[in-house]
């Protein structure tokens, strides 16, 4: 046991003292499960920022050269062999507009040369075949096309959902991690009080463990000189004894204290930590409407809020893939042809000699509308599932609330209680001792009010403990951590983006 003790001892003389802020501080920047959520906002903001240039223009350019021999039968009976001869190049500039409008422009140009024998003779005079030549041509074309979809793909509300359901993710995410953030805050210092609690109860424990051996040792002396009994010695041996094994496992229980609080704050096993606060601050009223507050701020119920509009985004577009299509397209052409003559082809085109022109609806009829119909289904039923999730920590919030400040009051009356507990308890320790000293009290009866005074003293630090415990929690429910936490960490603080991103 000594030696125990002597670890415990040569722990604590190299702790680490810790204050709250400073708990929150380094719980804010080194631990994983936060950590996470922060890498979470990242890419859910890239994500928005990514569908935001989705409807960019694009720039599509083609260069290619391309030789081609076609063999052919000769009414002589051989097989003549003509080639031909492209290089061509183009540019098509192409751009979706919101309502789902396809835009495009296409300018390109191409040379072209062909070389094809004709057979004039017959097998027995032997004449060579006659190869005609035409070009090189020289050939000039710009194109305007449209495509506007008329069913599916045709909106605002389908065209824009990636981007919304991106920026409605993110938003998600924010909170998602703001709720991470404010409940590692509570767990910290529910942690760092509890801790504090320990630390106590070990010091209660330990002054308990130096009376009880105090005491024993007056009565061994005392019996030495014959004015008490063995009788008397052993029951001090006992509580001795009792009070050892006590503080052991009390030592251990801080030390399991410390162990939580470090994982919190993202440390490895084995640190040792130590509280710098003498007792936990005293805790401000909380309004009347504490629960339309939490309601109204919570960062739960802030997080199932936006899981909500996720799901409705993606319920207007969840259906549109399986709808029938109509697209209506048109496009107007102008080209230019020179024969081995570039100007007269370029001429041509610029003075829109050859125009082209196409209107024309598509369309696309699904034979059945299951798999659009139980689409929108799924969507609709994932859009009431999320508002069912909604109330459902509505009604949770606002039941933790009421807890939480029956808790609270309960504990104020228990520190009230437990004090006078302890000024009793006190009162009648010093009168035991008084009495046991003159012989009027028995050793069990002096015992027994050393134990009523150490249980007061704990269960005032247990009182206190819980109080701050049941303000913390309140604090949580109706957002006053996140105050506290984006002064710790500048990842959580809102992220202006969303607002920047909702050109559309």
């Amino acid at each position: 046991m000594a030696a125990v003790l002597a670890l415990f001892a040569a722990r604590n003389a190299r702790a680490e003292v810790l204050s709250p802020g400073g708990a929150i501080e380094e719980a804010m920047g080194k631990n994983p499960s936060l950590r996470a959520a922060v890498e979470d906002v990242a890419a859910a903001r890239a994500l928005a920022d990514s569908e935001s240039a989705r409807y960019d223009p694009t720039l599509t350019l083609k260069l290619g050269a391309t030789r081609t021999k076609n063999p052919s039968l000769a009414t002589s009976g051989g097989v003549l062999v003509g080639s031909n001869q492209i290089y061509e190049a183009e540019a098509t500039l192409s751009k979706t507009l919101e309502l789902g409008t396809q835009l495009s422009a296409t300018v390109g140009t191409s040379a072209s040369r062909s070389a094809s024998p004709i057979f004039l003779g017959s097998a027995q005079t032997g004449t060579q075949p006659l190869v005609l030549t035409l070009g090189p041509g020289y050939l000039f074309s710009a194109k305007l096309g449209v495509t506007q979809p008329l069913l599916r793909g045709a909106g605002k509300d389908v065209t824009l959902a990636p981007y919304r359901q991106a920026v409605a993710q993110q938003s998600a995410s924010q909170l998602e991690r703001d709720r991470k953030a404010s409940a590692l805050a509570r767990d910290v210092l529910v942690a760092y009080w509890e801790l504090w609690y320990a630390t106590k109860a070990v010091e209660v424990d330990r002054l308990a463990r130096d009376t009880a051996k105090a005491a024993r040792d007056d009565a061994m002396a005392r019996m030495r000189t014959g004015s008490l009994a063995r009788a008397d010695v052993l029951t001090f041996d006992t509580q001795l004894a009792t009070k050892e094994e006590t503080l052991a496992q009390t030592e251990l229980d801080r030390n399991t204290r410390v162990s939580d609080l470090g994982r919190l704050l993202g440390r490895e096993a084995g640190a040792n930590l130590e509280v710098s606060e003498a007792e936990p601050p005293s805790t401000n009223e909380v309004p009347a409407e504490i629960t339309n507050r939490a309601i109204a701020n919570s960062p739960e119920i802030a997080v199932k809020q936006a899981s909500v509009a996720v799901a409705e985004v993606q319920e207007r577009s969840a259906a549109d893939a399986y709808r029938p299509r109509l697209d209506l397209d048109a496009y107007v052409q102008s080209q230019g042809l020179g024969n081995d003559d570039v100007g007269a082809g370029f001429s041509q085109f610029t003075g829109f000699g050859v125009i082209s022109a196409h209107v024309g609806l598509t369309l696309e009829l699904p034979l059945t509308d299951t798999r659009r119909r139980n689409e929108a289904n799924r969507a609709h039923a994932a859009t009431e599932s999320a508002r069912n999730d909604l109330d459902a920590a509505r009604q949770s919030v606002s039941s933790d609330v009421a807890v939480s400040a029956q808790k609270r009051d309960v504990a104020r009356r228990r520190i009230d209680l437990a004090t006078q507990s302890a000024t009793f308890a006190e009162d009648q320790l010093a009168a035991q001792k008084a009495l046991f000293t003159s012989g009027s009290s028995t050793a069990l009866q002096v015992i027994q009010a050393q134990d009523a005074v150490q249980s007061a003293s704990k269960r005032l630090a247990r009182a206190r403990a819980d109080l701050v415990q049941a303000h913390l929690a309140l604090s949580h429910l109706v957002g006053g951590l996140l105050s506290t936490v984006h002064a710790s960490a500048p990842n959580t603080r809102p992220n202006a983006s969303i607002a920047a991103l909702g050109k559309f």
